[in-house]
């Protein structure tokens, strides 16, 4: 600010209310200001909003000694936010009657158990979200959320919803579902995004296995057993119509790996990997077969 008067004169009430609480520094303090001469305060705001943001809420007191107080505002300033749209989902879950809290980690569970889920929302923009959309496959009764109203930048909102794990689930060993939305701003406010969650796991007792077949050897992997000692499975492995191993492969705890050497002949043949188990209350099984080439 400057004194454009012919005596000098003291500042005060200077007021910014569109700047940020207790940012406003400098001025020229109780010290009087001479004729011509400029004093500078300065102030912050952060712009949280896409957008057009304009200021011209400053205002000074000025007096001169035994003069009467002159209030002024300040000219406008402009500035234009590009609107940048934007959110994110974080999908955690909870096994129900747990009380054991949610969480993103993978989570395990007997079938005839309930899933529940929260689908935690947040607007991670500079304008306004209408949430449209939203779902989740594998998760039944999804509510919650803000509904028809807009979500503000930096706020959130939680959905929630349930899953019975069913027989199906036991089979595959493993139950995961992902939530995903689309999000529409205001008019000119850019176009709509699309987000989608992490993925949540739950795996279920009773085990499952997957292999790695090369022409030298086949790896076995299990996960999904029960926390126990002694999980036994037994293999089978058949190399071009013939049987050429036969082993038992025990392990403790949830999972396991088991790496089966073998011998095959050259040319393209069919390697198979059989394996099945009845352990601690574990039961199931699994046959896979992988064509080769190989090399002699």
């Amino acid at each position: 600010m400057t004194n454009t008067g012919v005596v000098p004169v003291t500042f005060s009430s200077f007021t910014d209310p569109h700047c940020d609480e207790g940012t406003i520094a400098g001025g020229s303090g109780e010290s009087p200001l001479a004729p011509g001469a400029s004093s500078t305060y300065t102030c912050d705001h952060v712009l949280i909003a896409g957008g057009s943001y304009t200021n011209q809420a400053t205002t000074a007191t000025a007096a001169a000694v035994g003069g009467s107080p002159i209030t002024h505002s300040s000219n406008a300033v402009v500035v234009n936010v590009p609107a940048e749209p934007g959110f994110s989902i974080e999908k955690l879950q909870e096994i129900a009657g747990s009380e054991a809290g949610f969480t993103t980690a993978p989570l395990a569970s007997e079938v005839g158990r309930t899933i529940d889920c929260e689908m935690l929302v947040t607007n991670t923009g500079n304008v306004p979200l209408r949430i449209e959309s939203f779902t989740d496959a594998h998760c039944a009764s999804i509510a919650g959320g803000p509904g028809e109203s807009l979500l503000a930048p930096g706020a959130s909102s939680t959905y929630t919803c349930s899953h019975v794990l069913v027989n199906r689930d036991g089979k595959t060993g493993f139950y995961e579902n992902t939530a995903s939305a689309l999000a529409t701003p205001p008019p000119g406010d850019g176009p709509s995004v699309a987000s989608t969650s992490n993925t949540v796991t739950v795996t279920i007792p009773g085990g499952i296995g997957i292999t790695e077949i090369s022409c030298t050897q086949v790896t076995f992997v299990y996960t999904g057993f029960p926390e126990a000692e002694g999980n036994t499975v037994h293999q089978v492995l058949t190399v071009a119509g013939q049987v050429v191993s036969t082993t038992i492969f025990t392990f403790n705890g949830s999972s396991g790996t088991d790496t089966v050497p073998i011998e095959g002949p050259p040319g393209k043949y069919l390697i198979d990997a059989h394996a099945f188990w009845n352990t601690n209350n574990a039961k199931g099984g699994f046959d896979h077969h992988v064509k080769v080439k190989c090399t002699g």
